[in-house]
């Protein structure tokens, strides 16, 4: 999967566009950021809206993966390929919950192949990150739920960073959550501040920019 995909990298010559194009250009303004101006200020800038409408994760993988390999397309595509590993490790372990680890290990191989997310992993789409920490946050309540305040705690760190990858988050995670934590209120109460510390890194500062557009 990984090596088809770097061989499509490396031969679609097509610029981005739409949104590929604004995702890339927002990276773009977060790997400015911190190239001139203090470690702090940049993470400041970057809660006050340096991507626009979208939250900032996964814009920021990008930067990242900008400061390493260079700022080219095939960097920021490249950015998916910690994407794929997650979804391969996160699936797998949803599957041996209720399956031998043959057939878990097929259903990894076999999201991955889906011709959506096929296609979502080769351009610089948030919504690929997006399915693997559904997927990595998912695995961590059919596993763990919230039986430890420890594993709580890991899982409302997981889902802070995957409202930070699109708000869309919520709406996969909402009813399985409530089906886990009315087990251990408790625990679920912890889990859910702790996520809400967590995303108000950048929901709260652009929570009149987030009024605008859903007023349109």
């Amino acid at each position: 999967m990984i090596g088809t995909n770097l061989f499509w990298i490396a031969y679609d010559t097509r610029p981005p566009f739409w949104d590929m194009a604004a995702h890339q250009s927002g990276a773009l303004r977060i790997y400015g950021a911190f190239q001139t101006t203090s470690f702090l200020e940049a993470i400041q800038s970057v809660g006050l809206g340096l991507t626009g409408f979208y939250p900032p994760l996964y814009q920021s993988i990008v930067a990242g993966f900008y400061a390493v390999f260079g700022r080219t397309v095939d960097a920021a595509l490249w950015a998916n390929v910690p994407a794929i590993l997650l979804l391969l490790v996160a699936t797998y372990g949803i599957g041996k919950t209720v399956l031998q680890p043959m057939a878990a290990a097929t259903a990894a191989v076999l999201v991955n192949c889906y011709p959506l997310l096929l296609w979502l992993s080769r351009e610089a789409m948030m919504d690929y990150w997006l399915t693997s920490m559904v997927a990595l946050a998912m695995w961590l309540l059919v596993a763990k739920g919230f039986e430890t305040s420890r594993w709580s705690l890991v899982f409302g760190v997981v889902a802070g960073f995957g409202m930070l990858t699109k708000w869309t988050f919520v709406f996969f995670l909402a009813l399985p959550f409530l089906l886990f934590a009315r087990r251990h209120v408790r625990n679920g109460a912890i889990s859910a501040v702790i996520a809400m510390i967590v995303a108000s890194f950048w929901y709260v500062p652009q929570l009149a920019a987030i009024s605008n557009l859903l007023s349109v």
